[in-house]
């Protein structure tokens, strides 16, 4: 997994992360993810209308084009976000593709409450506050999974888009 510590990803969520009970995590999945869930866990609230997954439903692994998934959120657009079990890598996964979003889980973890502390959380935008939080976002992201700001990842257009809205 990522160089990422616990305590680096604990911090930006500001106490909402909770470690996942192991007897919810299926036997196949990689002890690295499986460290990750019940050691430093999941958000316990939701984010862009992600929600997270802490129940039952855990328990089931999904299978889509030849690859076997843990999922862990859900979307309101019936999109899900599940780890690749062969590679740890996370991905969404709707009704017709299946698209790389971090390197793996704690990636995902971080990068969406450092979103949060850093861009969400503003009350007062002007262009150059926001300009910088997206960077506080981007440059860290760049440093640490450059795969997942690749022009077509999910993370370019999402950021981006932010900063056109400003505009």
């Amino acid at each position: 997994m990522t160089d990422l510590s616990a305590e680096e990803i604990r911090e930006v969520w500001d106490g909402e992360l909770q470690p996942v009970l192991p007897e919810l995590i299926p036997t196949r999945v990689p002890s690295a993810t499986r460290e990750f869930l019940t050691t430093v866990g999941l958000p316990t609230t939701s984010l862009l209308a992600i929600s997270f997954i802490r129940d039952d439903r855990l328990s089931t692994l999904v299978r889509r084009d030849g690859a076997e998934y843990l999922v862990f959120a859900q979307d309101t657009t019936n999109s899900v976000f599940g780890v690749d079990l062969e590679s740890e890598r996370v991905y969404r996964i709707d009704r017709g593709r299946t698209v790389f979003y971090n390197s793996d889980l704690a990636l995902f973890v971080y990068f969406h409450g450092l979103l949060r502390q850093n861009v969400l959380s503003l009350s007062e935008v002007d262009e150059e506050l926001l300009f910088n939080a997206i960077n506080s976002v981007r440059e860290p992201l760049a440093e640490r999974d450059p795969e997942a700001l690749s022009d077509d990842a999910p993370w370019e257009w999402f950021l981006s888009e932010l900063e056109t809205e400003w505009e």
